[in-house]
């Protein structure tokens, strides 16, 4: 009775503990060793050894699954990024600035807005285009985008039409508006390059969100875009007298 049932049961509970505890499938091995012969715990020790087989089975086709919707996961993160990104300049396209207005016209609901919004241009595209191509409109389009970057940091900056682009300053960067912008044309003043697309200029125009007038941000747009307009036409005139 011993040699027949009280060992193997023994070993086998041993067994199952130690695979509940490790899930280590080379159990299995061990425990078929006890399905020889013609009794209970014989065909109990072959039950478990297929259980523990499947069981097994499972997990590996479970382990699978989450390794591809990790990855279809990952694919699908890069893939939301792309979108959000202008092919031409690197800058958020009018996709993603869309959502950051979403997010914007929540915070007005709820009294937490504190932003302001720049757009800019870049003067004489059509000009570029006809002139030298529309390779070398590109070029400048990126060279203007460079600036950009440079001088409004820590900003969202967007390219939301063919040469317009808008920037929304957040929480401490409101302040810093006017520096910011200022710092902008420096930038684009003191660039000297012997080929004259490089040469690139740009209009720009600001608002800063008000909380007792404006209802959502395209009130705040519309400013900034008229203050745009204003300053390309200053900006017009002073190449005239010049």
């Amino acid at each position: 009775i011993n040699r027949l049932y009280v060992s193997k049961l023994v070993k086998l509970n041993n067994h199952v503990e130690k695979y509940a505890k490790d899930k280590n499938p080379e159990i299995v091995a061990k425990i078929e060793k006890l399905s020889s012969g013609n009794n209970e715990i014989s065909a109990l020790s072959s039950q478990i050894a297929e259980m523990i087989t499947e069981i097994q089975k499972h997990i590996e086709n479970i382990t699978h699954i989450s390794s591809e919707l990790n990855t279809t996961k990952e694919a699908a993160e890069k893939l939301s990024q792309l979108a959000q990104i202008d092919n031409l300049t690197g800058l958020g396209n009018k996709f993603a600035y869309s959502e950051e207005v979403a997010e914007l016209n929540g915070l007005i609901k709820d009294k937490k807005a504190n932003f302001a919004i720049a757009i800019f241009d870049l003067n004489d595209l059509k000009k570029i285009n006809d002139t030298h191509g529309h390779v070398k409109g590109d070029a400048a389009l990126v060279k203007l985008a460079g600036f950009a970057t440079r001088a409004f940091w820590n900003c969202n900056i967007y390219r939301v039409g063919g040469d317009e682009f808008a920037v929304i300053m957040r929480d401490e960067m409101v302040e810093k508006c006017d520096e910011l912008i200022e710092n902008f044309r420096d930038l684009m003043k003191k660039e000297k390059n012997s080929q004259k697309w490089l040469n690139v200029t740009a209009a720009v125009g600001s608002s800063v969100f008000d909380e007792n007038t404006d209802k959502s941000v395209d009130d705040v747009f519309k400013r900034a875009d008229t203050a745009m307009y204003d300053n390309k036409a200053q900006m017009k005139e002073q190449m005239r007298n010049y």
